[in-house]
């Protein structure tokens, strides 16, 4: 490629295996690099370092000798110095600041996850935090300043994921994000419906993949097992809309955001504040700090883990996933107030103050968490289709025994009945029958809905 046709063979035969070997004999010792193609913790001759696209932050800060290629849309994974002393607890103080930039319920969980990131080696995540608010609300702002944690030349309009990707270039990258925050911004399905299910598909594929901590297994046409690709670090995710399905949903954290709910002036500064590098910076101490306890934290973490779940599984939260999300973020809170603590930025009063309001909130926003999953429950949409029935006209229940009588028009229309002229008429087809509290329904009607079935046989109480 450099010689162009300077460089000549000459012809004959074996001339070019002599040629090789001329090279291989005569070219001396050849260096040699290892080459890490992902961020994240690595554990080299017995020390855990943090790679990124400069080098690595081991035990006694930057390490320099280690050679990071990221591919493109991951290359802005790159950390500065571990900030020192008066810098570091300024900025610490910075951080703690943030929890006034939007409401506290989106604030904590969004600062909750970027300290839970770099703990994916001490104990695997598997949630996906998701902001969801109309245009304007400044999502993707919020969740650009999480990602600015990790490298200081992300910004709104430079994030490395997006829904707009393929589901295999996403599967992929979150595969090499590891141990950080991976933002996959912009979750907006429109167009045909055809291109709905597809990014539907997409989003129960990734984040289903995160909440399992398992990829998709494929084979080569030889048979043999192609390598498989699941999310290591945290995906943060932003949109107008949710993906669907309930269980999709139960793997989520989500933060609902309004238009005015982020102070414009104070995200101005902070995003200043963030394109200098100060919270990479100290997220870089940080990391420094965890390395040489990382294999300590491994059972020290899981401890508070379980203790904080059994107590989260108290406030009955309705999804069984829930208390996990809810004490894997919290455990991340908690171990930053400690750092904090022992970098001098706070004392022991106020790390105690900060974790109690930080586990408030983070409960507070767990039990919002039935709002957003309750729609796709299949027992809830059920109900509603019956209660939707008898409310339209198109069914009724009759009561179990004859010569039954209605207490008021009201508990009469819950049923499906209507009063006209004096005289009860029905609606629609008879699809039950009541009995106090409880409701027997046609076994049949189900599936004669499901094909958008509607009878007119007249029921026997007319």
């Amino acid at each position: 490629a450099h010689w162009g046709t300077r460089a000549v063979v000459y012809a004959g035969q074996g001339t070019k295996d002599h040629l090789r070997v001329a090279i291989q004999t005569l070219s001396g010792s050849v260096p040699r690099k290892t080459i890490y193609r992902h961020v994240g913790w690595r554990n080299m001759d017995g020390r855990w370092i943090f790679l990124h696209g400069d080098g690595g932050i081991g035990p006694e800060g930057p390490v320099k000798d280690i050679w990071v290629e990221l591919h493109e849309g991951l290359d802005a994974y790159r950390l500065p110095e571990p900030l020192k002393g008066d810098a570091l607890r300024q900025a610490i103080g910075e951080e703690l600041e943030l929890l006034h930039l939007a409401p506290p319920t989106i604030m904590f969980p969004l600062l909750a996850g970027v300290f839970r990131a770099p703990l994916g080696e001490v104990k695997g995540i598997d949630l996906t935090l998701f902001l969801c608010g109309q245009t304007g609300s400044q999502k993707s702002e919020l969740t650009a300043l999480a990602q600015a944690h990790f490298g200081p030349d992300f910004h709104g309009k430079h994030l490395p994921g997006n829904w707009s990707t393929t589901a295999n270039t996403l599967e992929k990258q979150a595969f090499l994000a590891k141990d950080v925050i991976f933002t996959v911004d912009d979750f907006a399905p429109n167009g045909t419906a055809a291109d709905v299910q597809r990014l539907q598909r997409e989003a129960d594929r990734l984040i289903r993949a995160q909440g399992n901590r398992s990829g998709r297994g494929r084979m080569r046409a030889d048979g043999t097992l192609r390598p498989v690709y699941y999310p290591r670090g945290l995906i943060l995710s932003s949109g107008e809309d949710l993906p669907t399905g309930h269980s999709i949903r139960a793997r989520m954290l989500i933060l609902d955001i309004q238009p005015g709910d982020v102070d414009l002036n104070r995200l101005t500064q902070v995003q200043k504040k963030a394109a200098k590098g100060m919270y990479a910076g100290l997220m870089a101490a940080y990391l420094e700090w965890l390395s040489p306890q990382l294999d300590r934290l491994r059972q020290d973490f899981q401890h508070r883990f379980e203790a904080l779940r059994h107590e989260a599984l108290q406030f009955g939260l309705g999804h069984t996933r829930t208390p996990e999300i809810l004490a894997s973020l919290a455990g991340g809170w908690a171990l930053f107030l400690q750092f904090a603590q022992l970098s001098g930025a706070i004392d022991r009063q106020e790390q105690q103050s900060f974790w109690e309001t930080g586990w408030q909130i983070l409960v507070e926003v767990a039990r919002k968490q039935t709002v957003f999953y309750q729609d796709e429950e299949p027992t809830h949409q059920f109900l509603t289709l019956v209660q939707s029935v008898l409310n339209s006209g198109r069914g009724h229940l009759a009561p179990t025994c004859a010569g039954y009588t209605f207490k008021s028009e009201e508990e009469a229309a819950n049923y499906g009945w209507r009063l006209d002229h004096g005289a009860w008429q029905l609606p629609g087809e008879l699809i039950g029958w009541f009995d106090g509290e409880e409701i027997y329904l046609e076994p049949e009607m189900p599936l004669r809905w499901s094909k958008n079935w509607v009878g007119t046989r007249e029921g026997p109480w007319r």
